[in-house]
């Protein structure tokens, strides 16, 4: 029992600190564990379970297929459905936006010469439109649409001719498949097209493919076909149109292509600067020949070929043109006689190579200030390809000259497209030469250049949009330097 106290008091004596000890840990244990609670409590997030709505399959298909619809230019319905529109109702047509005419294409692909062909973009298009065409692109680039479909649709697509363009009457001959093949691929290049374009890269590619063969064949010459009166035309401007599809889509091939080309067109110059039927060499100098040589110069010269005399064959061909100027302030068509198209040939191939605010051009648009874009037989049997060089012509000018012409020849175009796509020229004459006997791949194809005339190249008279020069050429050969200016 004495033991048992004994005992007792030993723990009582020890509890008292030991106890005091052991409450304070549990205390603060009991503290912490409350601070960790109360952290997760307040970092806990509420999720709450919704059911989901269920979508219609179908639906969400329709809604795709619009999405699409809204970017295919293809969809653009054109303004002319019944009837041509009176031009009195586009005189109070508001500003439009163009927005709603951008094309998707492969132009953003290995174009190294952004600067010279932006304006063909689709951005290109739409700032072209917007600043150059006034009232009158909300028209005019379905009209473009409606023609490239057209050429698109009437494309011989098999044979040896595939690629080309059927002409008409007695111009049946290669050499007329070749120019054919020529101008509408110019079209379409105008417009930014290229072999990768996913609506009109076949086309593109197939007269790319049919102006090589035709090349091939004729032997290592690089002429496109018989250099006879109507070939030298035409390889002028299969010239031009493979100049430009090099630049547009740098296919290798097409550079041997574009130079074998420009040595032909640089042989068959004359001392003088001009050019002439078959490119002989007498005294006979032809305006009309010289346009489509000159063009296809400069196309090349843009692209980037440096074939050996190119720079100089520019530079001669501008001093010829100064000659054919008369005081009457007329081009000359060959030695004293002008035609309905000399005028106007004379003043853009100037302006192409850098001559544009010369005395000859100046005179010669003051010249053409009273020329009307009329559809009535009295305009002649070459008007609309008159209208392709005088529309450029002016749009290069700028100014009042373009404003009044622009006005004029635009709604023109539009009232007298086709409801399919193609043009009529306003001569009946059906025989002999005009461009009604040519046929229509002709026509339709000078009408959507016609009216690419916006964004086809930047205006020269815009010294923003111009990067100068200086060819260096035999001062043997010629004395004074010539400034080009690329746009």
């Amino acid at each position: 029992m004495e033991i048992d106290k004994h005992m007792r008091k030993v723990i009582d004596h020890l509890w008292g600190p030991t106890g005091s000890v052991i409450l304070h840990i549990i205390i603060v244990i009991l503290l912490i564990k409350l601070l960790v609670f109360k952290h997760q409590s307040d970092a806990n997030v509420t999720v709450q379970m919704v059911e989901m709505e269920m979508v219609d399959i179908d639906k969400l298909d329709e809604v795709l297929d619009e999405l699409e619809d809204v970017n295919e230019m293809e969809d653009i319905e054109p303004p002319l459905e019944d009837a041509p529109p009176d031009p009195s109702q586009f005189e109070d047509t508001p500003e439009m936006d163009i927005t709603e005419l951008e094309v998707d294409t492969n132009f953003d692909g290995p174009l190294v010469l952004k600067d010279l062909f932006a304006s063909r973009s689709s951005s290109g298009r739409r700032d072209g439109l917007n600043k150059y065409s006034d009232k009158w692109g909300r028209y005019t680039e379905p009209a473009v649409l409606l023609a490239l479909d057209w050429l698109k649709e009437h494309q011989i697509k098999d044979g040896n001719r595939a690629g080309s363009w059927k002409p008409e009457g007695k111009f049946k001959n290669e050499e007329h498949y070749v120019a054919m093949a020529g101008i509408g691929l110019l079209a379409f290049l105008a417009h930014g097209e290229t072999t990768g374009s996913e609506k009109y890269g076949e086309t593109v590619e197939l007269a790319i493919k049919y102006l090589r063969t035709r090349q091939e064949e004729t032997g290592s010459n690089g002429a496109f076909c018989r250099l006879n009166q109507h070939g030298v035309y035409a390889h002028g401007i299969a010239t031009y149109a493979m100049s430009e599809a090099y630049a547009l889509t740098r296919i290798p091939y097409l550079e041997e292509v574009m130079n074998g080309a420009v040595r032909k067109i640089v042989r068959g110059q004359q001392a003088g600067g001009g050019w002439d039927y078959k490119y002989s060499k007498g005294g006979r100098r032809d305006t009309s020949v010289a346009s489509w040589q000159i063009q296809a110069l400069k196309a090349a010269f843009m692209a980037g070929c440096e074939v050996d005399g190119l720079k100089n064959a520019i530079k001669k061909a501008s001093k010829d043109l100064k000659t054919n100027y008369m005081e009457s302030g007329d081009f000359r068509y060959s030695n004293s006689r002008k035609s309905q198209c000399s005028t106007s040939m004379g003043a853009l191939c100037l302006q192409l190579i850098g001559h544009g605010r010369d005395d000859q051009v100046l005179g010669a648009i003051k010249n053409m200030k009273d020329e009307q874009c009329k559809w009535e037989p009295n305009q002649g049997t070459w008007a609309m390809y008159k209208w392709y060089y005088l529309t450029q012509a002016k749009f290069h000018s700028g100014g009042n000259t373009w404003k009044q012409w622009n006005n004029d020849f635009a709604p023109a175009y539009i009232e007298n497209q086709s409801k399919d796509g193609h043009w009529d020229p306003p001569t009946m004459v059906k025989k002999g030469h005009s461009e009604r006997v040519v046929g229509p791949a002709f026509t339709t194809s000078l009408g959507a250049l016609t009216l690419q005339v916006y964004y086809r190249f930047l205006p020269t008279y815009k010294e923003g949009a111009l990067k100068k020069i200086e060819i260096d050429v035999d001062e043997d050969v010629i004395d004074e330097d010539i400034i080009i200016d690329i746009i």
